[in-house]
């Protein structure tokens, strides 16, 4: 069992090792479904998407996401 909070191998597999402008023809990376509600996980797996250099965060949560963004210098 993972400790509360902790991304699992399938969850940091999502960004498969890809880097920003690594999609077709530097389309970008967008991932779909991703957890939304605020709390340890959604706050893990942004910091790997955000540490993996996605293109664009997929969220409902827009000022959980621009604290997220202004705590990690975006």
């Amino acid at each position: 069992m993972r400790p509360h909070g902790q991304l699992g191998s399938p969850a940091t597999d999502l960004t498969g090792g890809r880097r920003r402008g690594a999609g077709p023809a530097n389309s970008g990376q967008r991932h779909w479904a991703t957890p939304d509600s605020a709390g340890p996980e959604r706050d893990a797996l942004w910091r790997e998407l955000y540490a993996a250099g996605i293109d664009w965060f997929n969220a409902d949560d827009l000022a959980g996401l621009e604290t997220f963004l202004r705590a990690h210098g975006a």
